[in-house]
């Protein structure tokens, strides 16, 4: 007999992060997505909603079926939604939602009960190194149909696609042989940046038109540091700081305090805070970042603020 907690989050864009945790017990003691205290954790979920969700007046008006995994409950019911747009984003050709549950590992679920100081642990995960990767599409000589590709936008250092001599700027044309196209590009996209485990595939990348490469990758455990680079540029006198932040990932804010501290110990006249590839992340972690750069100057004034549904403002 299992347990097992999952992390709740209902959230959105202007709104509060809700985190529960709903403990259910495994009566099958085996693996696999399912078990049986599903219907559990969707009431969980629908309840978190009709209190908490920004948009809960529309969500009142729906019936949702509980008789759904639990990972498919949320956004089953979620994107029926129609007021809730600052939830979801449009991304690879269809929508995707903010919002989502999480099954937590043995770690999270440690630092769950434990200080907050601890609740944010560093946690790797497999993957082939891309930070991110942009859509691009183009047409071939003699071919009748439009070719799709990814472009790199960053890798992690010391990663599989980073020693393979991937970086910023390689096209990603074929995967596994094969041509990336409208009917395979969302499969493909997922393949890189999400493996499962310790998966191996074979990446073609065009070298801006100085011919294709091909490159055999093996998804390894890795910790994705969002301070993908800091340095200090020095034209004669004049000091500039220049940080490349992938994410509010607070499991990593030591990490960006150290970068902060390296500009503050060199005497920086200016800072660049290059945030092209930060989809967002935590409040916490962007509230100290932004006091850091802007100090006591700004003192008193408000950096945010939050926005409730109408019954939670009452």
């Amino acid at each position: 007999m299992k347990r097992f907690c999952h992390a709740i989050l209902a959230c959105g864009v202007f709104a509060a992060i809700v985190a529960a945790v709903s403990c259910t017990k495994d009566a099958t003691g085996g693996g696999g997505g399912g078990y049986d205290g599903e219907p559990e954790v969707n009431h969980d979920m629908d309840g978190i909603l009709r209190r908490n969700y920004l948009w809960n007046e529309e969500y009142a008006t729906l019936s949702p079926d509980f008789g759904l995994p639990y990972d498919e409950f949320l956004d089953g019911v979620l994107m029926r939604m129609r007021t809730n747009d600052l939830d979801k984003k449009f991304r690879n050709g269809r929508w995707q939602l903010y919002s989502n549950i999480q099954r937590l590992s043995p770690v999270s679920r440690t630092a769950l009960s434990a200080d907050i100081d601890s609740q944010f642990p560093k946690e790797p995960v497999y993957g082939f190194g891309a930070v991110s990767l942009a859509i691009i599409s183009y047409t071939d000589a003699g071919k009748e149909t439009g070719q799709y590709g990814f472009a790199v936008m960053a890798v992690y250092p010391d990663s599989p696609m980073a020693r393979a001599g991937l970086g910023r700027g390689t096209i990603i044309n074929q995967v596994d042989g094969q041509w990336i196209t409208a009917g395979n590009l969302n499969a493909v996209y997922s393949k890189l940046l999400a493996p499962n485990g310790a998966a191996t595939l074979s990446v073609a990348d065009n070298q801006g038109g100085f011919g294709v490469s091909e490159h055999k990758l093996t998804a390894e455990l890795i910790y994705e540091n969002p301070v993908l680079y800091h340095d200090v540029l020095e034209y004669g006198e004049h000091k500039i700081g220049y940080l490349v932040y992938a994410s509010f990932d607070a499991a990593f804010d030591g990490e960006l305090l150290d970068a902060l501290q390296a500009f503050k110990d060199a005497g920086i006249n200016d800072l660049i805070l290059d945030l092209r590839l930060n989809g967002g992340g935590y409040v916490m972690s962007s509230r100290m970042l932004a006091s850091c750069i802007a100090g006591a100057r700004c003192e008193g004034q408000v950096f945010q603020y939050y926005r409730y549904n109408d019954t939670r403002m009452a």
